[in-house]
């Protein structure tokens, strides 16, 4: 027994060195100021050039990451409407801890002039290219990593209020619901990037169309995009870019869109078509809406698809405000059973109400986000 203690004792020790081990501790600031870099996302990159960890910094420009193992890293700094900097590369050896000081350049992006009609396609974009579509997708990764991590970290609490109903072709919308919940994750459901690779945005199928059951209930289940999907080698390699200026008559404003659709020979299932819309001025991401390629051929086009709408936080953090997701659903008709389209089932929300770390409303949260997205 005084053995398997002293083996436990060796092993608790064990794990809280690897816990502790190879840490990066340190603080970004503007390089000519001096200034805290609020609200700019951290990300640890390995010799290759993949992800291994992400933070946020806080509002001293401090930030804090763990590499998964020993080995050569570098750190790259993205901010809503600045290109994107990396640090050189460093070594990170046992439990080292390294403290680091980043003086990160001013470079906002510079779009070209761009007229009112979308440009010419591009397809395969990679990012850190020099193409206007890629320069906008950072822009977007960046907005949609910084929404994902505002969320996940607990600085703030978001009351949600999420409804379901069922807007059939003809009549009155149906089983309309309510309710009143906390906004823990990405407002929509996805799923493993890899798994959409191979298995689509849809799954499933509705059954065969049946007399004895004219409104079937259970169909395919609709995954939509996250922070994550949309710029993977593969969605990048599949889709196509162009990218158009517009002026909203609603609030006068410059918006530049980037559209996106699948390139020819795309497997339908992953397949999306849609769009990014972002301020001209400062490239922060107003809103993200996709449409899946797949649907049954009962079902007219825009019949399945959804929005995710950002706001901008005073402090500098991003957040989903609003958000929905709609698919068709049908009802079976004639002697020889076939479907037609019934109507359309949506799923959504909004943010009702922000709470600051103490419990507090925070109404100055509330009247920004109100500003993205208006009862």
């Amino acid at each position: 027994m005084k053995q398997l203690r002293r083996w436990s004792g060796i092993l608790a020790l064990l794990v809280s060195h690897h816990l502790a081990a190879q840490q990066v501790l340190g603080r970004a600031v503007r390089d000519v100021s001096g200034s805290p870099l609020l609200e700019a996302l951290i990300v640890l990159l390995d010799d290759k050039g993949q992800e291994r960890a992400r933070t946020v910094t806080s509002l001293t420009g401090g930030f804090e990451l763990r590499a998964p193992q020993p080995g050569r890293y570098r750190l790259r700094v993205q901010q809503i409407g600045q290109r994107s900097w990396e640090t050189s590369t460093f070594d990170l050896i046992g439990s080292q801890t390294s403290q680091r000081t980043l003086r990160v350049p001013d470079q906002p992006f510079e779009l070209h002039e761009l007229s009112a009609s979308a440009s010419r396609p591009n397809c395969s974009i990679t990012l850190g290219d020099a193409t206007l579509g890629a320069n906008l997708l950072q822009a977007a990764q960046t907005s949609l990593a910084l929404a994902e991590a505002e969320i996940g970290r607990g600085k703030r609490s978001y009351e949600t209020e999420t409804y379901r109903r069922v807007v059939p072709v003809v009549g009155p919308p149906e089983d309309s619901v309510v309710v009143q919940d906390r906004l823990t994750g990405w407002p929509i459901q996805s799923a493993d990037p890899d798994s959409l690779r191979k298995i689509g945005f849809v799954h499933g199928n509705w059954p065969a169309p049946s007399p004895m059951n004219d409104r079937p209930e259970n169909g395919p289940t609709y995954f939509g995009p996250d922070a994550r999907v949309l710029f993977t080698d593969w969605f990048l390699g599949s889709h196509c870019i162009s990218v158009e200026a517009s002026d909203r008559a609603a609030d006068s404003s410059s918006v530049v869109i980037a559209r996106f659709k699948p390139a020819k020979g795309t497997h339908g299932a992953a397949a999306l078509e849609g769009s990014l819309e972002f301020d001209r001025r400062s490239l922060a991401l107003h809103s993200l809406t996709f449409q899946f390629a797949t649907r049954p051929r009962w079902a007219p086009p825009g019949s399945a698809g959804g929005e995710i709408r950002f706001g901008r936080l005073p402090d500098g953090a991003w957040v989903p405000v609003q958000w929905q997701l709609r698919a068709p659903v049908p009802k079976v008709v004639g002697e020889m059973p076939r479907y037609r389209l019934f109507g359309v089932v949506e799923t959504g929300g909004r943010v009702a109400a922000v709470y600051n770390a103490e419990g507090q409303r925070d109404r100055a949260a509330e009247a920004a986000l109100s500003v993205a997205a208006p009862d």
